[in-house]
């Protein structure tokens, strides 16, 4: 994010939340914020979050809930990393996603870092192409998808992978339809890439 951003200030007295990086060292790094800064104990770490996509990210935060009850570091966190925001691309439930405090990021696969010349495209009445997919084959959906649509029909562009000479955003910048169907990875940028892009997504999903 941009220093000079209107969403972000060096003034921590004008800062409306706080953020922390996460890391395997994050209740030593929290402990150094506590001690060293009010911030944290001002409102017992409830205006602070942290922000992760990985898959594994739940599983270690509440391994750090466990280590911190059964050990002698409670009395120092009382609050930690119960009162604190997770901001995740997994927004699950089934995986203690809180939706009270915790926030969904949408994920997204910016190669160049940068949203320049990522965002937007032609008309609909200017995309050739109707419906478009290109994916890896996983989960109980996408072989289905392969199997009926994949080299069947001009305007449907549905592959498992696409050729080196052809650039995934143009294509979804020439499409009507992005299909995003579901797999078995935890999240995927294929909805937010579609609406960057200016192609509706169609969303497929086995439940």
């Amino acid at each position: 994010m941009d220093v000079d951003s209107k969403f972000r200030t060096k003034d921590p007295e004008k800062a409306h939340v706080f953020y922390l990086p996460f890391s395997v060292a994050m209740v030593d790094y929290v402990s150094h914020v506590a001690q060293k800064y009010p911030y944290w104990n001002r409102s017992l770490g409830a205006d602070h979050f942290m922000l992760a996509c990985h898959d594994w990210v739940t599983v270690y935060y509440f391994s750090i809930i466990r280590l911190i009850d059964v050990g002698a570091r409670r009395q120092l966190f009382p609050s930690f990393p119960r009162n604190s925001i997770r901001a995740l691309c997994n927004a699950n439930t089934s995986e203690r996603f809180n939706p009270v405090k915790d926030v969904s990021i949408p994920e997204i696969n910016l190669q160049t870092g940068k949203l320049t010349g990522f965002i937007g495209g032609p008309s609909a009445s200017r995309r050739p192409i109707l419906a478009f997919f290109a994916g890896g084959v996983h989960g109980p959906i996408r072989p289905v998808l392969l199997e009926h649509w994949e080299d069947k029909d001009e305007d449907t562009k549905v592959h498992k992978y696409l050729p080196k000479d052809v650039n995934y955003n143009d294509m979804m910048r020439n499409s009507k339809y992005c299909i995003c169907p579901s797999g078995y990875e935890v999240a995927s940028p294929r909805i937010v890439e579609s609406l960057n892009n200016g192609c509706v997504p169609v969303l497929i999903s086995k439940s």
